[in-house]
């Protein structure tokens, strides 16, 4: 049954919006999208859904009442729309040069849909909840944990700037950039260990053309540290297809999952050098060792659940 269903968005940052403006998807003709002057985004898609779906709405079973099976197929649909208004939004921002703006540009704020002649009716309001996106060791701010960081304060102990990278492409929500922006945070915090390790390395380091990260974590490691990093086909296997997205970007596409373990394994392999680096820094062994790690999965619920 064909029916048009229209997601709602609201902008999070600052966007200058004097009138609303259409787009239309040029792959998808069924696609529209709307720019609103208060900042919220409209998207239409037409589609043509199962008959079980169909009688569900109809039936105004709302979002919270339909089967499982039945919300992975709106959801599915609710994830094309979700992108392609990235996608529109991510463009104007880029094409507008507006920097203020959240990693997390778009908000679901409500789903409705009609019949191809009908009126609007409300499906609900769905939030995503990343009640797990990225795992986590879940530390808090304690006296203990304050005298740990005093302890490095003193030490003038500074975090990477690796690790900037890091939290960069865990709060990105495009696999592509989560990608890139992990693999920079691991060729930053290879140097910087090599060279708080052996300060003399730093002009070669910084100055020289850089070694593939393999042998970086591999031969150049082992060579100064006594071990290579014991995941190294992992980072293998991710830089390769880093330098595809980076050299070939229209020709790879990368899944979201795939990507947050990506990331996930890359900052495994940062905290192994810090580690190594601070090897009696207790904060730094509750994360390597948790006593307790969060996972994580995206999803979508109606409000009234």
């Amino acid at each position: 049954m064909e029916i048009i269903i229209k997601s709602n968005f609201r902008i999070i940052g600052m966007l200058h919006v004097r009138e609303t403006v259409d787009f239309k998807m040029p792959y998808n003709e069924f696609m529209e999208i709307q720019v609103h002057e208060d900042r919220t985004v409209s998207c239409f898609y037409k589609v043509n859904i199962s008959d079980e779906l169909f009688y569900n709405l109809k039936s105004d079973s709302g979002f919270s009442g339909l089967s499982t099976d039945l919300k992975e197929e709106l959801i599915d649909y609710l994830e094309r729309m979700e992108n392609d208004t990235y996608k529109v939004i991510d463009l104007v921002r880029y094409s507008l040069n507006e920097n203020i703006f959240s990693e997390h540009t778009i908000n679901l704020q409500k789903l409705e849909w009609k019949e191809l002649s009908g009126e609007w009716d409300n499906i609900g309001d769905i939030r995503k909840i990343i009640s797990n996106g990225h795992s986590y060791t879940p530390l808090a701010l304690t006296k203990e944990t304050a005298k740990i960081i005093q302890h490095n304060l003193d030490g003038e102990i500074e975090p990477f700037v690796g690790l900037r990278h890091l939290h960069k492409a865990k709060q990105e929500e495009n696999p592509r950039f989560m990608w890139i922006e992990a693999t920079i945070a691991a060729e930053l915090a290879i140097k910087e260990f090599l060279i708080k390790l052996k300060p003399d390395l730093e002009s070669i380091l910084l100055e020289l053309p850089s070694p593939p990260l393999t042998k970086l974590y591999g031969v150049i490691l082992e060579s100064y540290s006594g071990e290579r990093y014991p995941d190294l086909k992992v980072l293998s296997k991710g830089i390769e297809i880093r330098n595809r997205l980076v050299h070939r970007p229209l020709n790879e596409e990368i899944d979201y999952k795939k990507a947050i373990k990506y990331v996930e394994d890359i900052e495994s392999a940062i905290f192994y050098l810090l580690k190594k680096l601070y090897p009696n820094d207790l904060l730094i062994d509750r994360i390597v060792n948790p006593p307790l790690k969060i996972e994580t999965s995206v999803s979508y619920i109606s409000e009234s659940e």
